[in-house]
């Protein structure tokens, strides 16, 4: 069961996403990172500012090798995806970030 939406806007006001982000950028093997990947989901989940935060805050193209076949484990894989639809559901920016880092589906797009 999600938490309601008003604690977790206190959080990303608090600036989690920030720090969330932060440990997205050491990759496959960064420490905590299934906890930070649940982290933003959760808190993006239908919060807009969570989501604009993150995406301003450059989430998403960290999440573009995370989701590497090759490269990723499978419940990293699993996790990047949860985020990735908590991060652009509803939110027309991020899907356009999304396609942009190529985590859309589309790769990036051209000028």
């Amino acid at each position: 069961m999600r938490a309601a939406p008003a604690p977790r806007r206190s959080l990303v006001e608090m600036g989690a996403i920030p720090k969330l982000v932060c440990i997205l950028r050491g990759g496959p093997q960064a420490e905590g990172l299934e906890a930070a990947l649940g982290a933003i989901e959760a808190l993006s989940d239908g919060i807009p500012e969570a989501q604009d935060s993150a995406r301003e805050h450059g989430v998403l193209p960290l999440l573009s090798p995370l989701l590497d076949r090759d490269a990723t484990p499978a419940d990293i894989r699993d996790n990047s995806l949860l985020a990735l639809r908590a991060l652009v559901d509803g939110n027309d920016q991020s899907v356009a970030a999304a396609r942009e880092a190529g985590v859309g589906g589309g790769g990036p797009s051209s000028p």
